[in-house]
């Protein structure tokens, strides 16, 4: 069974319902879609993991799994922006996430050993697309520290084997500022690689780093599985 919405009124609502109303005035809004997809997809991950049951108990057993603080952050933000607004259209009596805060993030740019950096670069299996596309990924990451929504929106237009460079496309762009990122070498290599073993049917404006099926790779996915 669905979870349900308490309204103050104690009428019921179906939260799938609550959330496409929500989604919709956010796009009338002029939110981006980005935006509306991230609302999306946490809201969507949230229900999926905890279909039923007291709903702030639920949260909170959510919020406390073992998460990168940045993680926790970006969770709280979407969830707690859905519950607020259900809270303005008289859908619940109180946000349940309230008495919950930010927590203080790493830097985003971290050193890494020598040890550490060459096991990470090792775990892909380069046999396979997967693991090719993988291992490409985590050399453009460290080679630039580009966001994951940036990297998985980049098609091959955006990459310039002869000089060595990645071009971010301003509507890509989370400042939504153009740039170009010099990579190394190895990394040009490894994209070049990944381009080439690309299945002839898929088509140029597929991104680089996509999943198997030729659809763009899942940000918070990628996000998931690099923290492990």
């Amino acid at each position: 069974m669905a979870k349900r919405v308490r309204k103050v009124t104690q009428s019921l609502i179906r939260w799938e319902d609550t959330l496409s109303m929500f989604l919709a005035e956010k796009k009338a809004q002029g939110r981006s879609d980005t935006t509306i997809h991230d609302y999306d997809y946490h809201i969507h991950k949230y229900y999926r993991l905890f279909p039923d049951g007291n709903l702030q108990a639920n949260l909170y057993a959510y919020m406390t799994e073992k998460i990168a603080p940045a993680t926790y952050n970006i969770r709280l933000a979407y969830l707690k922006g859905f519950y607020k607004w259900c809270v303005e259209q008289g859908y619940m009596d109180e946000n349940p996430l309230k008495n919950l805060s930010k927590r203080r993030a790493e830097p985003r740019i971290v050193e890494l050993d020598t040890e550490t950096l060459t096991e990470l670069v090792k775990l892909p299996d380069v046999r396979t697309y997967a693991g090719l596309r993988d291992k490409a990924l985590i050399f453009l990451t460290i080679d630039t520290g580009i966001r994951p929504k940036e990297a998985c929106q980049l098609t091959k237009h955006d990459f310039n084997s002869r000089t060595l460079e990645i071009f971010i496309r301003a509507e890509i762009a989370k400042t939504r500022n153009q740039r170009i990122l010099p990579v190394s070498q190895a990394t040009a290599s490894l994209i070049s690689q990944l381009i080439a073993v690309r299945p002839r049917e898929w088509i140029d404006v597929t991104p680089i780093f996509a999943s198997a099926d030729g659809t763009m790779l899942n940000r918070h996915t990628w996000g998931d599985r690099l923290e492990k």
